[in-house]
């Protein structure tokens, strides 16, 4: 079976940052399926090109295209680069009409949109993978109003890919039973996780001396980067907690100004290919997971950090309610605190802190490795994803 798939932010496990679909594809190789996936031709985090010209490369036997679009800083700028990719996929006519099976991804709905209509022109079943409620997360995000012209055609947009999909894939149950609302179309979730192929290519690291805390992943407004900084700043006098931070986004600089005022509890790497990411998480102690208070955030996200942190054995101290929050104490290896609230943050690591000078072996969470290999591993993830995509292909 052939399977194009769409998403203007897929990564290559080299660049970091969102590598589910690449990982996915890897997997569902084993059950003979080819997949073509079409992406910008950016790092969506630092802006950098993946390669030196559009076109579609093959890395570890994944077919994988780009798109050369603009990038730059700031909200319209960034709508722009949206309806260059949905516009520019049509330049991979040959791959939507040689497909079996059709996905697009969200965000944004734009790409979707695009992929849901070459799918149809080809006469192929179109698959809607939802990874962000989109546009609810712009109103909760603060960033549109729902009476906003954006906002309203956004909803009609994704009230179309809905209801002309032949089946929807989703990251949560809170999505879900959310879209399960508006549509009679078909839903399962298929959660984000973990790769056992780099996860067993690690190898077994010590833990850095004192107490590590390690955020990986964007630097964004929605990411509740300021709770960290601020939570670094009242624990400043504590010399030996230390907060590791992977990624890139907008408070990369605020980062780093914290790092050229001599706060050393700061270590800024920037983006790293997967496998130094996660060699270097792993020497942590903890995870931090953190979003903005949110009440979207409590059902309609699912944070591939998450996964990562457990799969490595860290212990997770989490400010994400709701799914993800259970999900969190469900793995017997982590926490929960109150969102946007940096005193709670840093009351809930100081608690931790002294617990692992006393009883270090406690942050060896195995179960928490062994949870994710029994749910979240992308081997499970793409079994689900086969079934869901021969059910399609058979049906249409």
């Amino acid at each position: 079976m052939k399977v194009v798939w769409t998403n203007q932010f897929a990564q290559l496990p080299s660049q970091g940052g969102g590598t589910r679909h690449f990982e996915l594809a890897t997997a569902l190789k084993n059950f003979g399926i080819s997949t073509t996936i079409i992406a910008g031709n950016r790092n969506y985090l630092s802006g950098t090109k993946v390669f030196n010209k559009s076109g579609c490369y093959t890395v570890d036997g994944i077919n994988f295209c780009v798109i050369d679009i603009i990038y730059k800083p700031g909200y319209i700028r960034r709508a722009y680069s949206w309806l260059e990719y949905a516009y520019k996929l049509k330049h991979f006519k040959e791959k939507f009409h040689n497909a079996d099976v059709i996905i697009g991804s969200t965000p944004t709905l734009f790409g979707a949109y695009s992929t849901m209509k070459m799918a149809h022109k080809f006469a192929k079943p179109f698959i809607l993978e939802v990874r962000d409620l989109w546009p609810e997360i712009l109103y909760y995000s603060g960033k549109l109003s729902r009476h906003s012209i954006p906002y309203i055609i956004m909803e009609k947009i994704a009230s179309s890919l809905y209801s002309n999909s032949a089946y929807i894939i989703t990251l949560s149950e809170g999505q879900k039973n959310y879209i399960r609302g508006l549509t009679r179309t078909p839903i399962s979730v298929v959660y984000n996780g973990v790769s056992d192929e780099i996860i067993n290519k690690l190898q077994k690291k010590e833990k850095y001396t004192g107490f590590n805390l390690v955020y990986a992943g964007a630097l964004g407004y929605a990411n509740d980067i300021d709770t960290i900084i601020e939570t670094a700043r009242l624990l400043k006098s504590y010399k030996d907690i230390k907060f590791h931070i992977l990624g890139d986004g907008i408070y990369r600089r605020k980062i780093e100004k914290e790092i050229e005022k001599g706060n050393a509890n700061f270590i800024y790497y920037g983006m790293l290919p997967k496998e130094k990411a996660f060699s270097i998480m792993q020497s942590c102690q903890v995870g931090l997971l953190t979003l903005k208070n949110i009440e979207l955030f409590k059902f309609g996200v699912s944070p591939n950090k998450l996964f990562d942190y457990l799969s490595l054995g860290l212990f997770v101290i989490s400010t994400v309610k709701g799914e993800m929050g259970k999900i969190v104490l469900n793995s017997g290896c982590g926490v929960i605190t109150e969102p946007s609230n940096p005193a709670e943050l840093k009351k809930t690591i100081l608690k931790h802190y002294h617990q692992y000078i006393k009883e270090p072996h406690k942050f060896n969470c195995t179960t928490g490795i062994e949870y994710v290999k029994r749910h979240f591993s992308r081997k499970k993830m793409a079994e689900k994803l086969d079934k869901i995509l021969r059910t399609v292909y058979e049906q249409n």
